[in-house]
């Protein structure tokens, strides 16, 4: 729950997911991959769950640069089949100037492109939940 919040919601937070789709990491030994049929009922059975739970809305936070795409057509696919709104988002869009030059380095000299990120806040968890409720409405009118 949001402290600041007079009127707190409900959160889950749930621990981050081991494995995702890292086929490009294969050839650097020791990593385990999931296809997308995988990767997907992992994501169908976490928003089962919930949505049985009573939870009215889903943002999950991305944390590999391999499930960004899998991961955006799931949270499409899974919304429209449970009428469930589900955001999903990766760290360097919400929070730019806040993680370490590595990461932009290493993206920029691997000429890995980086999408616009949301833009600074002092409160993130703010900007996600404005950010959530507009991409449904969004969702909705389209």
């Amino acid at each position: 729950m949001v402290a600041e919040d007079p009127n707190p919601v409900p959160v889950a937070v749930l621990p981050g997911l081991w494995l995702g789709l890292s086929e490009h990491h294969l050839p650097f030994g020791g990593t385990i991959s999931v296809d997308y049929a995988a990767y997907r009922a992992i994501l169908e059975s976490i928003v089962r769950s919930l949505r049985a739970l009573g939870f009215a809305r889903l943002l999950i936070v991305n944390g590999h640069g391999g499930n960004i795409d899998p991961l955006a057509v799931a949270s499409r696919e899974l919304a429209v089949a449970y009428d469930f709104p589900i955001v999903a988002t990766t760290p360097w869009f919400l929070a730019p100037g806040r993680l370490t030059d590595r990461v932009w380095a290493y993206a920029r000299n691997a000429g890995i492109p980086m999408a616009p990120p949301l833009g600074a806040h002092r409160l993130v968890a703010a900007t996600v939940l404005e950010r959530f409720d507009q991409a449904v409405a969004d969702r909705m009118v389209a």
